[in-house]
């Protein structure tokens, strides 16, 4: 029996291997735990703790037989242009055609609503699953991964099939076996328990903190962090040739949502978010069970208050936030990973990565009521373990991820609940396995490679023709651009046989589903999943000039390099304060942000922390629409005859604005109760960033001062 004193010997030792197959960021040191992602999903997955998933709602399966009877139907209308040469009739671009006129609606003016002409067929054929709150090209991708994961899984294992392959299959089947899994719930939990020093006093009787020793809450986070549960901070262990662990970088976890929710309860909206949450903690604090209404209410409440002072320090955080951490902080955190690393902890760095301030987070905490901190730091492992439990816990977390937005994908098939498992948990190695079974096609990561390239020339083309730019302000953004690079998330060693039965360090789940760009690394991270159709349509066998809609995501993190934060630092990620700035520059700028923010009622009525983020991923979209256009009218100039997708009466400049604009389409559920504060609307991010582009207008016609062709357009080009 293993410390946990769950699994058979045999189990243990297949998932011990599977985890040193799997890319990971945890220690080597002190390997008596297995680290908790992996091994305690493992423990309730072959000790029985997630629910018998139901099989009979709409799932994916169903969702892509519609989709697909639409395209089929489409690509029956495209055997008319068979013979047309101008046309392409590959496979490939029948296949793209359709999916393109099956999400636009023809009918509406284009210059008055770019999203719905674009979008307005994606409702009509996209279904939002019950247990998720907003469906989106996306979430599409996601489901196609899993799919192709689900295959992969399920295919007869033959002496080709690396040992790191072999390993998932095996969890895989230990996942799918809900049976055995729901017998051993009890057990499981009360094992658990016991190994945190959490009490069970008499299971299904009640549940309390330790009464005898009053377990510490530093304690706690301690005993959780080596089973990787982590609670109030995110480490990432940093290892050199000579140093197993160098320095640990540490991001802090923020309250459930959004500070302002907290600290505006007066906002019905706010109010109503807050009010499913208590009911989420309420109901699972009922399950597990805690009997005492009484205990239940003040268990909640101390969940509350210690979240609303957490809320309260990270408003206060100064911009930028200062990563200094006290020498009494340190010591805190150094002794969360003491247990794990030992005496050797005190000469690691401890460096904040946190976007707030980590040492105030810290100082609200050490400040606060040490039993409420309990109770949080409790619920907070409670939150990342329910998604795993059994039947009662699994209903209930599905109802939660359906109505409160970004709070997690929940899925009712359990094919999809143990794929995403392997996708979310395994990424790297069920990326490699994917690749093994030709899912996705190798070819792919140098083509984006090269795209990032073709999109850096675009940058640097568009920024020369600044007129106003000149001097040492052209040579910075040149500098920038010339000096960015791009991380895919994946090793150049990925294609090697059997290279994952090796351990990585360091790197990220390349089907995380995420982008994102570094401001001090200066760095476009796009994960390798993001080039899944439908999110990513381009391949060999379609027309060129179709990538530069198919590579705006990069054009749009790119273009982070140059928002309100972004425009502070240089190419080296040094801090370029303002009021260095050449006056020609602080005045474009400063017009800049004021004409989005008059042009945007969102802006105008959001708070000042909202309006900045907000602000930034219109700056992003305008820059995905405006950045590669200039490069496909010069492509154009020089391939004049490359064919047209057929059934579309669009020009190829049309097209282009077309498929970027279908990126954003997105399908939400009418219960969906969620402020423009929250989440900005796809149709306002399209139509503004259009709007806001010089050449739009004149693509498609639209009349000038029109809606979308204003004579004031905001952008700095």
């Amino acid at each position: 029996m293993s410390k946990l004193g769950i699994l058979q010997a045999k189990q243990n030792d297949i998932l011990i291997k599977s985890v040193h197959a799997q890319a990971s960021t945890s220690p080597a040191p002190g390997g008596n735990k297995i680290p908790y992602i992996i091994a305690f999903v493992a423990i309730i997955l072959v000790t029985s703790i997630t629910l018998i998933i139901f099989h009979s709602v709409l799932g994916y399966k169903q969702l892509t037989e519609r989709t697909l009877s639409l395209q089929q139907s489409n690509s029956e209308k495209f055997q008319k242009y068979k013979c047309d040469k101008r046309l392409c009739d590959s496979k490939e671009c029948v296949s793209m055609a359709s999916r393109i006129l099956q999400l636009m609606n023809a009918d509406v003016d284009p210059c008055l609503d770019f999203y719905e002409y674009s979008c307005g067929g994606y409702a009509k054929s996209i279904d939002v699953p019950s247990s998720l709150s907003i469906f989106n090209p996306g979430v599409e991708t996601r489901l196609n991964i899993i799919f192709d994961i689900k295959k992969v899984m399920e295919s007869p294992s033959d002496r080709n099939d690396s040992q790191t392959t072999r390993k998932m299959k095996e969890l895989y089947r230990f996942c799918m076996n809900s049976e055995q899994r729901n017998i051993q719930q009890k057990l499981s939990l009360e094992r658990w328990f016991s190994e945190i020093e959490l009490k069970l006093d008499g299971f299904h009787t009640e549940y309390e903190i330790e009464s005898a020793t009053h377990i510490s809450w530093k304690t706690l986070v301690s005993r959780l962090e080596e089973y990787q549960i982590h609670t109030i901070v995110k480490p990432r262990f940093k290892s050199s040739a000579n140093t197993p662990i160098e320095k640990i970088e540490i991001d802090c976890a923020i309250p459930f949502f959004d500070p302002k929710v907290y600290l505006n309860i007066t906002s019905n909206d706010n109010s109503y978010l807050l009010s499913l949450y208590k009911n989420y903690i309420k109901d699972a604090l009922t399950l597990l069970p805690m009997k005492d209404a009484a205990k239940r209410r003040k268990f909640l409440d101390d969940v509350i208050q210690i979240e609303t002072d957490v809320a309260t320090a990270i408003k206060n955080t100064e911009d930028p936030p200062n990563p200094t951490i006290s020498s009494e902080n340190t010591l805190l955190l150094k002794d969360l990973w003491r247990t794990i690393i030992g005496d050797a902890i005190q000469e690691v760095e401890v460096q904040s990565v946190c976007k707030y301030n980590l040492d105030s987070i810290l100082s609200t905490l050490n400040n606060a009521d040490p039993e409420k901190v309990t109770s949080y730091v409790t619920w907070r492992m409670l939150s990342q373990l329910i998604p795993y439990l059994g039947n009662e816990y699994r209903k209930l977390y599905l109802r939660h991820v359906s109505e409160l937005p970004g709070r997690g994908t929940a899925f009712k098939s359990l094919w999809q609940e143990c794929s995403d498992l392997i996708r979310n948990e395994l990424g790297l190695a069920a990326f490699k396995a994917l690749v093994d079974a030709d899912f996705f096609n190798i070819r792919q990561i140098q083509e984006t490679k090269d795209a990032f390239l073709e999109v850096k020339k675009n940058f640097l083309l568009t920024f020369q023709s600044i007129e106003w730019a000149r001097g040492i302000i052209k040579k910075l953004f040149l500098e920038k651009v010339q000096r960015m690079k791009i991380n895919l998330g994946i090793p150049d060693t990925i294609t090697q046989p059997n290279i994952l039965d090796d351990v990585f360090r360091d790197v990220k789940n390349p089907l995380s589903g995420t982008s994102s760009y570094d401001y001090i690394t200066n760095t476009v991270r796009i994960d390798i999943g993001l080039l899944y159709p439908p999110l990513f349509l381009y391949s060999g066998n379609i027309p060129k000039y179709f990538q530069f809609g198919e590579y705006s995501l990069l054009a749009s993190q790119m273009t982070h390099a140059f928002d309100t934060i972004g425009s502070f630092y240089d190419g080296k990620g040094r801090k370029w304060e303002k009021i260095l700035w050449p006056q020609i520059m602080e005045e474009k700028y400063d017009f800049y942000v004021q004409c989005l923010q008059n042009q945007t009622e969102v802006l105008r009525n959001s708070s000042e922390d909202d309006n900045k983020e907000l602000l930034n991923t219109i700056i992003t979209d305008i820059g995905s629409f405006l950045v590669l256009y200039d490069g496909l009218v010069d492509h154009l100039e020089t391939w004049k005859n490359e064919k047209h997708l057929p059934g579309l009466d669009v020009t190829k400049e049309q097209l282009y604005y077309v498929r970027i604009a279908q990126r954003y389409c997105e399908q939400r559920k009418s219960s969906m109760r969620l402020n423009d504060e929250y989440n900005l609307p796809a149709r306002i991010r399209v139509n503004t960033a259009v709007s806001n582009t010089k050449d739009f207008g004149e693509v498609y016609g639209c009349p000038p001062k029109s809606t979308l062709n204003p004579e004031l357009k905001c952008n700095l080009l």
